[in-house]
């Protein structure tokens, strides 16, 4: 479990996000929503420790502090919304996600290319291997990407809008990937614009607005008062009335 206590990040010494307390479990998925600028991407930044912050982030019994970068690489992976394009083959960036677990040499197991083709074939990349990044289109991009982390094997994935760049069919694609990472007890967040997708995939819901966190909820529990998530995205949501919805939530005015 990670649990966060007192906690405040931001840039140049100004804090962006304050988090009192908030618990995050191994086999869910917990979602992130709120605003543009409201801190979403701050917040999983912090428990990546990419940025400096003040309070307390532990896993388990671990401070993050506290953990070298190749013992955290082995906890948490944690994939950006934008990503680089970097003049790599397909095959050698999704090695990338073992190298916590190899020699300085970075020499690869049988254990490490059974992770990475587990991850490649999950992300329906194998057939793009050989290919460079270059040569792939955003969506194929950021399927190479997701493997890469899945191939890390850490305890807890972020994922910052891990949908955007995806047509509807790869989004649904990317559901089944999240909830197969679940089978193997991973923690997943997930930072989402989508508000009908997060509610319908995520196991709980972070509602962040201002730098501030409102609540913490089930999906459940937003349908029976939706007033927080009103405050949080000046929207309300209900259960869709259609039984071939694509997402069981939809918004509403």
């Amino acid at each position: 479990m990670i649990t966060i206590s007192n906690m405040k990040a931001g840039y140049g010494g100004s804090p962006v996000i304050s988090v009192p307390s908030l618990e995050i479990k191994k086999g869910c998925i917990t979602g992130i929503i709120g605003k543009n600028g409201s801190g979403k991407s701050t917040l999983i930044k912090a428990i990546d420790t990419q940025i400096k912050y003040s309070g307390s982030i532990m896993i388990d019994d671990n401070n993050l502090n506290d953990l070298s970068h190749i013992e955290r690489a082995c906890r948490i992976a944690y994939l950006p919304q934008h990503l680089n394009i970097v003049r790599m083959k397909v095959e050698t960036l999704v090695s990338h996600g073992r190298y916590a677990y190899t020699t300085i040499s970075h020499n690869l197991s049988s254990s490490d290319i059974d992770k990475i083709e587990y991850a490649m074939e999950l992300t329906d990349i194998t057939n793009l291997g050989n290919r460079y990044l270059e040569e792939l289109s955003g969506g194929e991009r950021s399927r190479v990407y997701l493997a890469m982390v899945i191939a890390q094997d850490s305890d807890f994935i972020l994922l910052d809008e891990p949908t955007s760049d995806y047509d509807i069919s790869h989004q649904n694609m990317i559901i089944n990937i999240l909830n197969k990472l679940l089978e193997d007890n991973k923690g997943i967040v997930i930072c989402s614009h989508d508000i009908p997708l997060a509610l319908t995939v995520c196991d709980s819901i972070v509602m962040i607005r201002d730098g501030n966190i409102l609540a913490t909820k089930t999906p459940s529990k937003l349908i029976e008062d939706d007033s927080m998530l009103r405050e949080c995205v000046d929207v309300g949501v209900a259960i869709s009335k259609r039984e071939d919805s694509l997402y069981r939530y939809q918004l509403i005015r």
